[in-house]
């Protein structure tokens, strides 16, 4: 039928404006895992998944991110990260989107802080608009974890050739 039912729906917007009222989450990027791992429970007693869970988290917090060159987006887990915008109210239609979005593989999370970096130079954010933390909301069924003192070194210079400074890396573990 398509759709979130109304009051789901009304719910929903009732929440995301607690969480756009409270700032909490006014400077936070985040990247939602839906891997394959993330597609049920190991002992299968739930019918939602952590992925469910994930998926749920990310479109609430983007919602409550202040830039709007970053609002109402969420970083694919991804070898080959992208925004995935939100560009409906419909919270059926947002989870959908993010559920159904490509999914390439382990994450690359230097690709991403490079993704940060680019829409940021290309959208002139400035940098105290810049968000100060990436929230990476997974099962931490990582397949090689692919960072190095070398690596952020290399992400900070890049950044602070830019005028901005990295986002803080939140794990959050489902």
């Amino acid at each position: 039928k398509g759709g979130a039912d109304p009051v789901c729906q009304a719910q929903w917007t009732s929440l995301e404006e607690q969480v756009e009222d409270s700032g909490g989450f006014s400077d936070t990027l985040v990247v939602v895992d839906t891997s394959v791992s993330m597609k049920e429970w190991k002992d299968n007693k739930f019918s939602f998944t952590p992925m469910d869970i994930a998926i749920g988290m990310g479109i609430l917090i983007s919602s409550g991110v202040e830039s709007s060159v970053f609002r109402n987006r969420v970083i694919s887990f991804s070898n080959l990260p992208m925004f995935v915008e939100f560009k409906s109210d419909d919270i059926h239609d947002r989870y959908l989107a993010l559920r159904n979005s490509n999914w390439a593989g382990k994450m690359d999370l230097e690709a991403t802080l490079d993704l940060i970096l680019e829409r940021a130079k290309g959208e002139s954010v400035d940098p105290n608009d810049l968000p100060q933390k990436l929230l990476i909301i997974s099962d931490m069924d990582f397949n090689k974890a692919g960072g190095s003192a070398t690596n952020f070194r290399a992400v900070d210079a890049r950044y602070k050739a830019a005028g901005y400074k990295r986002p803080i890396i939140v794990f959050w573990n489902i």
